[in-house]
């Protein structure tokens, strides 16, 4: 996101909102191109760490915080399929599967894969398909 509004409450929205990065317009070049190359790579940007490791986790039953998309990506992850899988299932690129996984990772508060399934199984918001021939 590039903003000129540099506020804690524009960072928190942008975060929310699904954003892989924040930098101000008056960011030098450098700055820009860094934040570029942290979420073209997935990463996220240094100062969205604290923020969602203070962030409080969702109350069960709470509604999806993840976009539509997100959730789809999620879904594939909980059927086992790795991210080219997901990216031809969804015709999507590598990158933009990985992207998803990171901003998801980060709306939910959780560390990896594995606790953002189950988070999401536990809340209905995914589910599983019926094991074939079964």
């Amino acid at each position: 996101m590039l903003t000129m509004h540099a506020d804690d409450a524009q960072r928190r929205r942008a975060w929310a909102s699904g954003a892989l990065g924040f930098v101000t317009k008056d960011a030098g070049g450098a700055a820009l191109v860094a934040a570029l190359r942290r979420a073209l790579r997935g990463e996220p940007p240094p100062e969205a760490v604290a923020p969602a490791a203070r962030a409080a986790a969702p109350d069960p039953g709470s509604t999806n915080p993840l976009t539509a998309r997100e959730t789809a990506v999620l879904a594939q992850v909980a059927e086992g399929r790795s991210n080219q899988a997901i990216a031809r299932a969804l015709g999507i690129s590598d990158q933009t599967v990985k992207n998803h996984i990171t901003a998801l990772l980060r709306k939910l508060g959780v560390a990896d894969r594995t606790q953002a399934v189950l988070l999401a199984l536990r809340r209905g918001w995914i589910g599983l398909a019926p094991p074939a021939g079964g």
